[in-house]
């Protein structure tokens, strides 16, 4: 991924990655009020104008014409979404690195590995503590943070320091994300009850198989 550098392309998995992580961060109330689907099915099509797999076709068969914007449908997806990822009832998709690579723990080993990746790069999360570092959400947020990193050094035509983000992104993806993410896709896909559920595993997963791709090209 590091040997030619495509400006499109970063863009537009800016774009995914910033619609992934605002769906995967939104609060136990925010999703049903903000109306986040009209935002996440453009940014499948706009993704799918450069990348398309079985997941992203899946997707959008799936969501195109079968979602309505009503009352009645919202509290739905907001209740398939608490209970996959927030509870108060045992998670039926928990949104942690750890607990599919420490046996099941949340804040095991593999949150402070993926909190000192971040303070490797000056950061530091605002609720530490609060929030694990390694929820999904937070990882897409740290690798669109990386994204943007790498655009602006490309548009100060900085070679040195995109080729050091690139790397970064790379890194962060094979040791980290790429690790436990299509597992966790997976279970969206197979816990959901509601089809804009379902369609964001989908989702998911098929950004993570072109990343896969992408990155060990």
């Amino acid at each position: 991924m590091t040997s030619q550098f495509n400006e499109g392309l970063w863009k537009r998995r800016l774009h995914v990655l910033n619609k992934l992580k605002d769906i995967m961060l939104s609060n136990k109330d925010s999703i049903i009020h903000t109306r986040k689907l009209s935002s996440f099915l453009t940014s499948l099509s706009e993704y799918d104008d450069y990348h398309s797999n079985e997941f992203f076709d899946q997707c959008w068969s799936l969501l195109e014409n079968n979602v309505q914007n009503n009352e009645s449908l919202w509290k739905e997806i907001l209740f398939d979404f608490n209970r996959l990822f927030v509870g108060p009832d045992k998670l039926q998709a928990p949104p942690y690195e750890s607990v599919y690579r420490d046996e099941g723990l949340i804040m095991g080993p593999s949150t402070l590995e993926v909190r000192n990746f971040y303070q490797s790069e000056g950061l530091k999360l605002e609720n530490q503590g609060k929030e694990p570092d390694d929820h999904i959400g937070i990882e897409l947020e740290f690798l669109s943070y990386i994204t943007r990193l790498i655009i602006m050094s490309q548009e100060k035509q900085a070679e040195e320091e995109v080729n050091y983000y690139q790397e970064l992104y790379e890194k962060f993806l094979n040791e980290h994300l790429l690790q436990w993410g299509l597992e966790f896709a997976d279970l969206i896909i197979d816990k959901a009850e509601t089809k804009f559920m379902k369609g964001v595993g989908l989702y998911l997963k098929g950004f993570l198989k072109e990343e896969e791709l992408q990155v060990n090209s």
